[in-house]
């Protein structure tokens, strides 16, 4: 549990861009976007993470597998190539910020409505991906009718984690955010 202090202390950095996109509330929304995406990525940076180095985004996986399916049905390659090729094509960097958001999100999922979960984390990486690298390919992301409401709901989640870091009870999050 830390006080706000510490927590201040240990990510100035993204705090302060959280508050300056507060004060600029006539920053466009995809730039605002951007900005809570680069929250994101601060808090997040130190994380320790788990896992076997396979996506975790879902849609990624159904694009893949369903590639594969037709490679499978060719019988061009040996099944052993073909689970080669699956874990390898559905590799991702443990740290990528796809699956650093969903870590963040996992200790508020009691907190959050249930549409802020892993396929919204990646939703939204692919989204600042696309924005930050307009000549991508990247697929699922927001469409810039959108950008106002996934703001909001940034920077909910990004208030009830700066909360309950601090050790906030969930009772307390939900009446300060209106969740």
């Amino acid at each position: 549990m830390h006080s706000w202090f510490d927590l201040y202390f240990k990510f100035t950095e993204s705090i302060d861009t959280l508050f300056s996109v507060w004060g600029r509330e006539m920053l466009p929304a995809d730039q605002r976007l951007k900005s809570l995406m680069s929250v994101i990525d601060g808090l997040t940076n130190n994380f320790e993470m788990k896992g076997d180095g396979q996506t975790r985004d879902s849609k990624k996986r159904e694009s893949i597998y369903q590639i594969l399916e037709k490679v499978r049905s060719s019988k061009c390659i040996t099944h052993s190539e073909l689970n080669k090729l699956s874990r390898t094509a559905n590799k991702e960097s443990i740290y990528s910020l796809g699956n650093r958001f969903c870590e963040l999100l996992s200790p508020l999922e009691s907190l959050l409505p249930p549409l802020l979960n892993n396929k919204y984390a990646f939703r939204c990486t692919n989204t600042r991906h696309k924005l930050t690298h307009i000549e991508s390919e990247q697929e699922d992301v927001f469409r810039p009718e959108e950008f106002i409401e996934v703001v909001h709901n940034l920077e909910l989640i990004i208030s009830a984690y700066l909360l309950y870091k601090i050790g906030a009870k969930e009772e307390l999050i939900r009446k300060t955010l209106h969740i």
